[in-house]
């Protein structure tokens, strides 16, 4: 069971479980795994707005939504609801080419293997906002 795997930090490819992950109809759904959450909304990262309520998958942590309407990835922030407090976070699951792009050149400079498989900071640019991350 999925909930059951993300405890246990069994998935072995997260890029293609959490975030915005793409259907066979064009469609896309929505998922996130945000432990002690209660609540998950989708904001555009350009501009703040509120575009999805996630749903909870009872009290597990994960949250998705079925999104029939969009056809193409778009960037974005979730703005997480826990007990006692509220933060907007930018889920990193949305930057999977960022993410392996270290791996394409790692036969080139095999010396440098602490800077394709290591954590490096980064920072691109999406809509207009600079994210910054490992």
């Amino acid at each position: 069971m999925l909930i059951d795997d993300l405890n246990a930090a069994r998935i072995g490819k997260p890029f293609e479980t959490l975030g915005l992950q793409p259907r066979e109809d064009g469609s896309f759904l929505m998922r996130a795994y945000l432990p002690g959450a209660k609540a998950v909304d989708v904001l555009s990262l350009k501009d703040g707005k509120k575009l999805y309520t996630l749903e909870s998958r009872g009290d597990s942590g994960l949250f998705e939504k079925d999104l029939p309407e969009v056809k193409h990835p778009f960037h974005y922030k979730f703005k997480v609801a826990y007990q006692d407090s509220e933060i907007e976070v930018i889920d990193p699951y949305q930057f999977r080419d960022e993410a392996f792009f270290g791996l394409s050149t790692m036969n080139e400079t095999p010396a440098n293997i602490y800077k394709t498989m290591g954590a490096q900071l980064i920072e691109v640019e999406e809509d207009g906002v600079k994210v910054k991350g490992v």
